[in-house]
């Protein structure tokens, strides 16, 4: 008797389990994909403002042409410095759009004034792996993946 109600309550308890598992991974990839967009925003807003120079006392305004990571401030490398924030997400396959402060074309970096925000707007299709979870979980048209978005904004310094 106890082996015919595990054959009948195994398959609900692992659908189950698969079901926390791929959520957790849906979840992981969520919050990174905002962490992500978040810092690249706030980079994006502080590159080609000042920042007080650490090193002297005077608390003197330099300009910041640098990327946290150490790359100079243009809009290619600021796509692959919020793309390399992606650690879990495979192959770094997100979307990624930079929305200019002045609506323009070209180098965000030049056009971010004082006061002007920066938007920074990310999508990325997230596998469910399995047939039955992605029936419950998917929210787009191919229905075996399930489509995170991110956006962020910041407010350009002097």
């Amino acid at each position: 008797m106890t082996l015919v109600e595990f054959a009948l309550l195994a398959p609900v308890a692992l659908i189950l389990l698969l079901g926390i598992v791929v959520s957790g991974i849906v979840a992981m990839n969520y919050v990174q994909l905002h962490n992500a967009v978040r810092d690249g925003a706030r980079a994006a807003a502080v590159c080609g403002g000042s920042a007080r120079d650490p090193n002297t006392t005077s608390g003197t305004l330099t300009p910041v042409t640098m990327l946290p990571n150490g790359q100079p401030c243009t809009d290619v490398n600021l796509i692959a410095y919020v793309k390399s924030r992606f650690q879990a997400i495979p192959g770094n396959v997100a979307t990624l759009s930079v929305t200019l402060p002045t609506g323009g074309s070209g180098d965000h970096m030049s056009q971010c004034q004082y006061k002007k925000s920066v938007e920074i707007h990310a999508s990325y299709d997230q596998p469910l792996f399995l047939p039955l979870i992605s029936n419950l979980l998917s929210n787009n048209s191919s229905g075996s993946t399930y489509t995170i978005t991110a956006t962020a904004e910041a407010t350009c310094e002097i």
